[in-house]
């Protein structure tokens, strides 16, 4: 491809990528798609501007108790707790996921209160990413260890399913993120809540 070719089509993935995506993405981004070979085609310039978000849930289930729900999953041989969640499907929102995951990984039915964060990632080798922490109760449902749906009967990630209390999740060697350990006792505080920070349109 001639040099005032490459100029022109990066600046037409530029120009079709800002108007699609509002300028979401990063020049740099933008530059590296611009030295793939067929990135000159429009179907190539659409499919990477509709790559976007990649979205996930996790979700807080407090007991009568104020203990919390975690589940412990095994990843390369590292056994690591959190709580319950995964990624969004196709045609469901966040409350959704929310729902469909706690009862895929723990058998447990709950109700979706309110969002205790939203954490983005933007990154060269993740791309952009997104997490919603909602907080919710149990509505029904018995507890138990569940399945993954997206591995078969041999490569399971989950392991155990309970609730641990304050003193315990701090006292375990691996907590993912971070934050569970840190902020998550102050997030539950009826303060910590000022307005309604979920909403659907």
């Amino acid at each position: 491809m001639k040099k005032n070719e490459k100029i022109e089509n990066k600046l037409a993935r530029e120009k079709f990528c800002s108007a699609r995506r509002a300028g979401r993405w990063r020049r740099k981004r933008i530059q590296t798609y611009a030295s793939e070979p067929e990135a000159g085609s429009n179907v190539a310039i659409q499919n990477f501007c509709k790559q976007g978000w990649t979205g996930g849930v996790r979700v807080v289930i407090p007991d009568e108790e104020g203990k919390i729900l975690m589940v412990k999953q095994s990843h390369e041989g590292n056994e690591i707790w959190m709580v319950p969640g995964g990624g969004i499907e196709a045609g469901e929102n966040a409350e959704e996921a929310a729902v469909r995951e706690v009862f895929e990984e723990t058998g447990l039915e709950v109700r979706v209160n309110r969002l205790l964060w939203h954490v983005e990632e933007v990154s060269e080798s993740r791309g952009q990413r997104f997490v919603n922490f909602f907080l919710a109760e149990k509505v029904g449902g018995s507890l138990g260890l569940g399945a993954d749906p997206e591995f078969d009967e041999d490569h399971q990630v989950l392991r155990e399913a309970r609730f641990l209390s304050k003193k315990e999740i701090l006292g375990l060697e691996r907590v993912y993120p971070e934050y569970l350990r840190t902020e998550l006792w102050d997030a539950l505080e009826p303060k910590y809540y000022r307005n309604e920070v979920f909403k659907i349109r």
